[in-house]
Order: structure tokens, then C-alpha cells, then sequence
């Protein structure tokens, strides 16, 4: 199923109404992204006061280049989500409840034909799941850190040689 719910009914149902849906699709990057993601899993919409209530299960497989290293990587996350999605205009009269870019960046909406799109929350929640284990490029050679240390010797800043002093008196 899609990541794009019509949620025009739930709307019109009363307070703590719930839908069940399940999705299996693939998405693309955004233009300033690059991660490639295809979700699989379940959310449960619920009519709130506000608007809908998403909290889901998504297992996402994500095709990206490492912000770090630079190397491809293909990882699988499993993410559990809540996200609230706030109407943009209210079913019952048609009106409109916020101008055009009234609406805070990290708010979801739902648009003026009632369709909740899923795929921004699952993104977004599926991004900051990744773990951040890499250890980068070193700075000064650019040899990736994954694969050994890096043939420059460390230089310590003279404020904190001091401490290092107490870290190699508590080793030995």
C-alpha cells in the first residue's frame, strides 16, 4: 500500500476513531539527500483533537553514502514512530486553518484534499535511526580512520597535556 493515506473519513469520526494501515514501498532521495529508502511496515491513525495521531513500526532499508567516510552503505533499521499530522483545512466547512507557509518546519500536515503523507515522518525517523559508528577521514592525510589508525601522530594541544599526563599515571 502507499505511503499516502486519504484520512478524509477518520476525520469526520470522533475523537480516539482509529484506522489501521499497512505500506510497502520504496522512495526516492531528496534532491539534497542521499539516501534511497524502502519501507515496509504498520501504523495505526487516530482521530485526536488536533488531528491524526500516527504511531507505527517500520522496518526501512536504506541505500546511502557514509557523511563521513564517503563509502557506500546499504543498512536496515527498525524504527518505531509516533507523529502527530495537523489538518491545513477543516473538513467539516472547507476552510482554510493555516495560510500557505503558516506552518512550523517540524509540524506534518495533512493537505487540502485530506491525504496524509507518511513518507516525510518515516524519513526522517529512519535518517536518525542509522547508527554513527563511522570514524571519518582523518583530517590532516584524508586516510579513512574505519580501516586503522592514521599514520600521523596525534598532536595534543598544550592546554590539555596535563591531563593526557594523568590519564598514562592512572594506565600504569
Amino acid at each position: 500500500m502507499s505511503l499516502r493515506v486519504n484520512v478524509a473519513q477518520l476525520m469526520k469520526e470522533p475523537v480516539g476513531s482509529t484506522r489501521p494501515h499497512s505500506f510497502d514501498q520504496r522512495f526516492e532521495p531528496l534532491d539534497d539527500e542521499q539516501s534511497a529508502i524502502h519501507a515496509r511496515g504498520n501504523a495505526r491513525l487516530t482521530k485526536s483533537i488536533d488531528g491524526i495521531w500516527v504511531s507505527g513500526k517500520v522496518d526501512a532499508t536504506m541505500e546511502s553514502v557514509c557523511s563521513r567516510c564517503l563509502v557506500p552503505f546499504g543498512h536496515v533499521v527498525h524504527v518505531e514512530f509516533e507523529e502527530t499530522f495537523l489538518p491545513t483545512v477543516d473538513i467539516a466547512v472547507g476552510r482554510r486553518l493555516r495560510a500557505d507557509g503558516e506552518t512550523e518546519d517540524d509540524e506534518f500536515t495533512i493537505d487540502e484534499h485530506h491525504i496524509l503523507g507518511l513518507a516525510e515522518a518515516i524519513r526522517q525517523n529512519a535518517l536518525a535511526a542509522v547508527p554513527t559508528d563511522c570514524l571519518g577521514l582523518c583530517q590532516v592525510c584524508g586516510a579513512d580512520l574505519n580501516e586503522g589508525p592514521c599514520h600521523e601522530i596525534q598532536k595534543i594541544d598544550p592546554v590539555w597535556a596535563p591531563l593526557q599526563q594523568l590519564l598514562k599515571g592512572n594506565q600504569g
